[in-house]
């Protein structure tokens, strides 16, 4: 060739610097009176300014194109704010609570705790393909009886605190994308706006409730499918109650969590992570109330059946869901647990004096 280079080498510079056929950057006149050594410099450096140039614009449009994503991503955390305050402002407008004066305070040595647990609003069941049908509806009755029922039960008793744990899978997604918080997909019935709106009423009601038997501790435990949106549903329980009395929102952002009643130490955690050092765990984290107590319990979800060992001084108790099945399940043969809700009563000194179940 006449400039000898390779044809290769030539389409890459031609390529690079965007050269046509017709592309002459200088007169007949240009290249008699000045150097050809000087055109040739001057040349390469136009095209490098013009390669540089497009460079930039191709860069700008990548910028463009992240913020326009960007700002679609805000646009829906905003949309699910706004619809999420709608539904609870219309909620709110018309809720007056149960209706019933709440109960004195009496000189009491009891706790009880209330852990629904593997909830999964949201979730949807087919019955012709699972053998059983799951929906938000069913899920709010069932969420329902089981808190009438203990409510019941503990109407009569002389009950110093209830302990209610929030989480623990209370809904079967996480985001908008209806993905678990690791990005597994879920089959659902509802949108997302109708999941947090239903969702936070239900909680509503059922803390209104148990607070007019004795004052009510939350504590948030996350769970594998919902460990932003309960604690988004912690974050809205602790700006509804924030001026209350009768009812406190713990707000710690761990994933373990330790109650201490009087010689009883109850964890929290929804067991998919620790596996067998949740044995070990308590006695580490929560050392001095380990040396103060005597009776000591782990509360785990995640298995929707209840499953107890006991080693090195602590009880670990997976505990029974009322949630329905699903497709995951019934096609991995997890299939048969019997849908139970169970709650406990804590003597002061005496430790875990009762259990309740619920069967739905």
């Amino acid at each position: 060739m006449e400039m000898s280079i390779s044809r290769r080498d030539f389409f890459l510079i031609k390529t690079a610097f965007s050269i046509v056929k017709q592309d002459v950057p200088y007169t007949d006149e240009d290249i008699i009176n000045n150097d050809t050594e000087d055109l040739v410099a001057n040349s390469l450096q136009e095209k490098k300014r013009l390669y540089f140039i497009k460079l930039q614009q191709k860069e700008i449009e990548l910028l463009r194109k992240e913020n326009n994503e960007y700002r679609k991503h805000e646009y829906f955390l905003n949309h699910i704010n706004g619809m999420v305050t709608e539904h609870m402002k219309e909620f709110s407008r018309h809720y007056k609570g149960p209706g019933r004066a709440a109960k004195k305070n009496a000189d009491s040595s009891y706790l009880l705790e209330v852990p629904v647990v593997d909830l999964h609003v949201g979730k949807l069941g087919w019955a012709p393909e699972v053998g059983g049908s799951y929906d938000y509806k069913i899920a709010r009755k069932r969420y329902e009886n089981a808190v009438n029922d203990v409510f019941n039960r503990a109407e009569n008793r002389t009950i110093e605190k209830i302990l209610l744990p929030i989480g623990n899978d209370y809904f079967h997604y996480d985001n908008i994308e209806v993905t678990t918080t690791a990005g597994t997909q879920q089959d659902t019935d509802t949108r997302w706006q109708q999941l947090y709106g239903v969702g936070y009423e239900m909680l509503v009601r059922a803390i209104d409730k148990f607070a007019l038997l004795a004052p009510v501790e939350v504590v948030h435990v996350p769970g594998n499918h919902d460990w932003m949106s309960s604690w988004q549903a912690m974050m809205y329980l602790f700006a509804w109650y924030k001026d209350s009395d009768r009812v406190n929102v713990n707000t710690d952002p761990k994933s373990r969590k330790y109650i201490e009643y009087g010689k009883n130490l109850i964890g929290y955690t929804h067991g998919d992570k620790e596996k067998k050092r949740i044995f070990g765990n308590m006695q580490v984290e929560a050392a001095p109330a380990w040396g103060r107590t005597k009776y000591r319990e782990w509360h785990l979800g995640h298995l929707h059946s209840e499953q107890v060992k006991e080693e090195h001084g602590v009880k670990v108790r997976s505990l029974s869901s009322i949630t329905g099945p699903d497709s995951w399940h019934f096609t991995h043969g997890y299939i048969g647990a019997i849908a139970t809700q169970q709650s406990f009563l804590w003597h002061k000194e005496t430790g875990l004096y009762e259990i309740w179940q619920t069967n739905i």
